[in-house]
């Protein structure tokens, strides 16, 4: 078909713009002069001085207009080809690429990796790196061929994608089966796992970046609240929210803070047998297998005749409300059509959880307000909402841990150390369960000093003045009315765990600011 261009970038992007194709002869032919993809194409071709000959390198190649139907049928059966000779070499390297993403996966869930990243960079070279507790970290160099072998393998093969390409843009989840070592009876054996997957792939300016995330299976996988690290008083009120209440609870934090995992464990162990369940996720990242409970996958890409997207959150949304249920997981908080949906959700007698995207529990308000055309008086209407949670995961310490006691007995004591100790000094804290991150690490944690993380959490309940601020948009107002009655923020949760030995005051710094309050005259201080 296009037996006349060794340039894998030239037809990958052809397929990806799907408005132009190059010639036998050199010229770019196109139903639309003006999109990208056609300067794009040109430019391709005239700086590969291997195709034709070098006849076009340097020059700006002819642009040829023909009508969409004919641009239309040459870019389809470039597709069929491309589709025929993909398979064939899937078949040929089915087993070895298996095996690499085998071992690719496993690596990552032995090292405790939350994300898995590829960068295949074009004809070059493949980097991948992992998610670890919180930090990215390099991991390995391959060649070019092993990025593109194991994600195709894991697009077409195992999630049944279209055909991968480079500058694509896959959206898959996959199961595959992995082996996993386990200590049974006190004796260390191998076993069998089937584990499910969601890979995203995004074209960036040197290749194509891909982000794989581990979605974890059955009810035994999901930690508790406890175990995700909230203080007992946020649980009981959480508990009390799941079983009692109406209205909504919203749970905000950055990509990547826990907020699914607390969901899921609120859904699995605090919403009682007799209420049902109804999940819309994209995707769902958590098979629940109890009985009172079913899952729906959003797809906002697909969209009917009459423009609108049947399986969206806000069609989707619109659906449950004549189904008889009695909590809902709305996923993400988007835009106004899905706020829209989920403050009418929050209205008519369904506890809805949902997650949104803001740097603490309260700022959820103004982005709902100002973002999403939320009235502030319908948010703040008796029985609507009912919550409004932060969370943040920060490291914790490993047992090879220094005891602050340690440290200010060492001779000689490491600058890390040094500064670790003046804040917490500075923070005025009781000493005595206080620990620091051992510079030196240990074979446990891979010589980083930290193993595993725990939830920093803040948690806001709604009560009838809460609402009047609300109403107000008096956001001022409302934080200084719930300090004073004795709520604690995310801050005061990560100095809750400084103190009682759960984490250091330099893991906490790192993901919470204002920790150690800096004088305003000093702000600018050390400018120079």
């Amino acid at each position: 078909m296009l037996d006349y261009i060794s340039n894998r970038t030239i037809i990958d992007r052809t397929i990806e713009y799907g408005v132009a194709y190059i010639g036998e002869h050199g010229e770019v032919c196109t139903y639309d002069m003006e999109h990208d993809g056609v300067h794009d194409l040109a430019e391709l071709l005239r700086n590969d001085a291997s195709l034709f000959g070098g006849k076009y390198y340097g020059q700006y190649p002819e642009i040829k207009v023909l009508d969409k139907q004919s641009i239309d049928e040459r870019i389809k059966q470039l597709k069929m080809e491309l589709a025929s000779n993909r398979s064939a070499s899937n078949r040929i390297n089915e087993t070895e690429a298996s095996k690499k993403l085998q071992r690719l996966l496993e690596n990552a869930i032995e090292r405790e990796a939350s994300d898995i990243h590829i960068v295949n960079v074009l004809g070059q070279r493949t980097e991948i790196g992992y998610r670890i507790f919180g930090d990215f970290v390099p991991v390995s160099e391959q060649t070019a061929e092993y990025g593109e072998e194991v994600i195709t393998y894991a697009v077409m093969n195992l999630g049944q994608g279209r055909n991968y390409s480079i500058v694509g843009r896959a959206d898959v989840t996959f199961e595959i089966e992995l082996e996993e070592t386990v200590i049974v009876n006190g004796r260390t054996t191998t076993r069998t796992k089937l584990t499910s997957w969601r890979l995203s792939q995004l074209p960036v300016t040197k290749g194509s970046k891909v982000t794989m995330r581990c979605v974890e299976a059955g009810a035994g996988s999901i930690p508790t609240l406890d175990q995700l690290g909230l203080a007992p008083g946020q649980i009981r009120a959480v508990e009390s929210l799941a079983k009692n209440a109406q209205g909504s609870m919203l749970v905000t934090g950055e990509t990547g803070s826990g907020k699914t995992s607390t969901i899921n464990s609120i859904l699995e162990y605090c919403i009682p047998d007799n209420r049902f369940i109804h999940t819309l996720e994209d995707p769902p990242e958590n098979v629940m297998v109890k009985p009172n409970a079913v899952q729906t996958r959003v797809d906002e890409s697909v969209t009917d005749k009459d423009g609108l997207k049947p399986k969206g959150f806000t069609q989707l949304a619109k659906a449950l409300l004549r189904n008889d249920t009695d909590c809902v997981l709305f996923g993400e908080v988007r835009d106004a059509d899905a706020a829209k949906e989920f403050m009418r959700m929050s209205e008519v007698g369904n506890f809805v959880l949902g997650t949104i995207h803001t740097n603490n529990a309260v700022s959820a308000i103004s982005t709902l307000v100002m973002q999403m055309d939320v009235s502030p008086f319908q948010l703040g209407a008796p029985g609507v909402l009912r919550a409004l949670a932060h969370q943040r995961l920060v490291k914790r310490t490993c047992q090879c841990a220094l005891k602050h006691s340690e440290v200010m007995a060492l001779g000689d004591v490491p600058e890390v150390l040094k500064q670790a100790v003046a804040k917490v000094e500075s923070l005025d804290l009781n000493t005595s369960k206080i620990v620091y991150a051992n510079p030196e690490g240990c074979s446990i944690c891979d010589g980083t000093g930290y193993k595993g993380r725990t939830a920093l959490f803040e948690l806001v309940l709604v009560n009838d003045k809460s609402r009047a601020f609300i109403r107000e948009m008096d956001l001022t107002g409302l934080i200084e009315y719930i300090s004073s009655i004795g709520w604690a923020s995310v801050r005061e949760h990560a100095i809750h765990k400084i103190e009682n030995g759960w984490t250091d005051v330099m893991a906490v710094e790192a993901k919470v600011d204002n920790l150690i309050p800096v004088e305003e005259q000093d702000i600018y201080a050390d400018t120079f």
